[in-house]
């Protein structure tokens, strides 16, 4: 658990609640005794682009399914986990994603686009007189991976606080019954929404009290270091992108989102990034650490995170190859490789990147490689490590920071009007 960037919200890092998801799971079911009863449904609200897509849904899978081969004690209605052999096409699909075995199976549904009929079903009259739902897709296509050999089925009901009230109120009965209309969900399958925060301008509603007083709602978010490790795996990124999120962690997704106009996030962030990786080869860039700087380019990758981080992505071209990786500044702050006298520009990005990674275990270190930069970057950087959201103050506590700011508190006041 930590405390998320100027938010007073506990919150936890995905991978955590990821490897957590088999005993949330098994928690939430019943003992030998009642094999009826369903997981407690579980709600991950995060920042825009944080909280779904592989980042979720491929490693809970794959952990849910490494725990069913592990034979751990659970409810004697998950089977003994064989291996599926063949899935079928029609069951394989961009909203299907299937564990790597194949035991563990996830609907994701983008429940925005949904009426109140598609979760219910339509009321239809029946010979006898009385009346009855339809079944609704989600059922028939749930039972359909139970036939094709999953053990669990994950129902992944993404931004379903952006739902009108409706199509809400019919969800419930989902979330807290398994139950569409007529018809009831497996007591294997598991239903998790996903939703962002009400700050984020994403056209999210008031959850209904009946929701938020019987669900699990769980604050999450992704570390840099997750998407930078999936992004290298996975997407088509230049260098130049990769480079700058790892220098500048806190500047490729921002906590609130401008009230309009396009802003950073993961989501964005990998946009940006795949489309300038194929532009620059329809360009015949081959160079990595570079940024198209014609006015097309420019104003497209402004257009997925914004003119402000559009332009510090150029700044850090211009200076992307003086730059020290910051791991070698904490191993040997005082060996470690200064940008080139009269490059203020990169020793201002590196004195702002030891200001972003700055904690309490590294504070020594990254601020005794501070101090060789010009005077005035460690003012700057002595002023915003102090008052840094991220460690809450903590770095009060750092002495060589406290010894500098002892001997040079009139030379900040001048310069900075505090402390």
């Amino acid at each position: 658990m930590c405390i998320r960037d100027r938010t007073n919200i506990m919150q936890t890092n995905i991978a955590t609640w990821v490897q957590n998801a088999w005993i949330d799971y098994v928690a939430g079911r019943s003992s030998a005794m009642d094999p009826a009863k369903r997981p407690v449904s579980t709600a991950l609200i995060s920042r825009p682009g944080e909280s779904k897509s592989n980042q979720v849904e491929g490693p809970l899978l794959k952990r849910l399914e490494d725990k069913l081969l592990e034979g751990e004690p659970t409810n004697p209605n998950l089977g003994d986990g064989g291996v599926m052999i063949d899935i079928p096409d029609s069951l394989v699909g961009t909203h299907i994603h299937w564990s790597p075995r194949g035991l563990v199976a996830c609907i994701s549904e983008n429940t925005n686009t949904r009426d109140a009929p598609d979760v219910r079903g339509f009321m239809v009259p029946k010979k006898d007189g009385t009346s009855a739902y339809t079944m609704p897709d989600m059922v028939v296509l749930e039972r359909r991976l139970y036939e094709a050999g999953a053990k669990i089925v994950v129902l992944f009901l993404d931004e379903f606080l952006g739902t009108n009230h409706l199509t809400m109120k019919a969800l419930t009965d989902v979330f807290l019954n398994g139950r569409f209309g007529n018809f009831s969900l497996r007591a294997t399958t598991w239903v998790i929404g996903a939703s962002n925060r009400a700050q984020d301008g994403a056209g999210v509603n008031r959850a209904l009290s009946i929701l938020t007083n019987r669900m699990n709602f769980m604050p999450v978010f992704l570390p840099i270091e997750s998407w930078v490790a999936y992004a290298r795996s996975n997407l088509d990124m230049p260098g130049l992108m990769m480079a700058f999120a790892q220098q500048f962690p806190g500047k490729v997704t921002v906590d609130v989102p401008p009230r309009e106009g396009a802003f950073a996030s993961y989501r964005s962030y990998t946009f940006a990034g795949e489309w300038m990786s194929a532009y620059k080869r329809a360009i015949g860039d081959n160079d990595p650490m570079t940024l198209p700087m014609d006015e097309y380019a420019r104003g497209k990758i402004a257009g997925f995170v914004g003119e402000g981080l559009m332009t510090e992505l150029a700044a850090h071209s211009k200076v992307a190859n003086e730059l020290t990786p910051i791991k070698e500044v904490i191993r040997d702050p005082m060996g470690a490789k200064l940008p080139p006298a009269g490059r203020l520009d990169a020793a201002y990005a590196m004195a702002q990147s030891c200001v972003h990674y700055a904690r309490p275990e590294n504070a020594e270190p990254l601020w005794t490689y501070v101090t060789r930069l010009p005077k005035e970057l460690q003012v700057m950087a002595a002023v915003d490590m102090l008052r840094s959201d991220r460690t809450g103050g903590m770095l009060q506590n750092s002495p060589g920071l406290n010894d500098w700011v002892a001997k040079n508190g009139a030379l900040i006041r001048a310069t900075q009007g505090v402390l």
